[in-house]
């Protein structure tokens, strides 16, 4: 199922990025510093939450998409990069595979800015769960 969900949400991400998108740990082609703005994308597996009728568990998936965006550069470039995410990662958003289905459950959450290594970046959270 891993495999199935980085690939359906791989394709969500490249369908409206409009900046470069790197997936550390998934894929090489972050290959020395980045010198332009970017999304650093992250799927975190969660333990599966509650139990329905018939005994199953819903897995759920964080797709972190973090905003670099070189410092000095103003608070509008980043709030308008991660109004993108929001608006294509909604509430309810069914994306499929294969043999899965993965819905939102809440509107992404941003959190506040970091400033690190020249970089402001706002990493903002969508959480998915696995329908059957």
């Amino acid at each position: 199922m891993g495999s199935e969900a980085f690939e359906a949400f791989m394709a969500h991400v490249a369908s409206f990025a409009t900046v470069p998108v790197y997936w550390p740990n998934v894929s090489d082609d972050l290959i020395g510093p980045p010198k332009s703005d970017h999304f650093r994308v992250s799927v975190l597996p969660v333990d599966p939450e509650g139990v329905d009728t018939c005994g199953g568990s819903r897995y759920t998936w964080i797709l972190q998409v973090s905003v670099f965006v070189r410092d000095g550069v103003g608070m509008v470039k980043p709030a308008r990069l991660v109004d993108e995410i929001r608006a294509a990662t909604p509430d309810g958003l069914r994306l499929t595979s294969n043999n899965y289905v993965f819905q939102t459950i809440a509107q992404c959450r941003e959190a506040p800015p970091l400033h690190e290594g020249g970089w402001c970046i706002t990493p903002v959270q969508c959480r998915f769960i696995t329908l059957d």
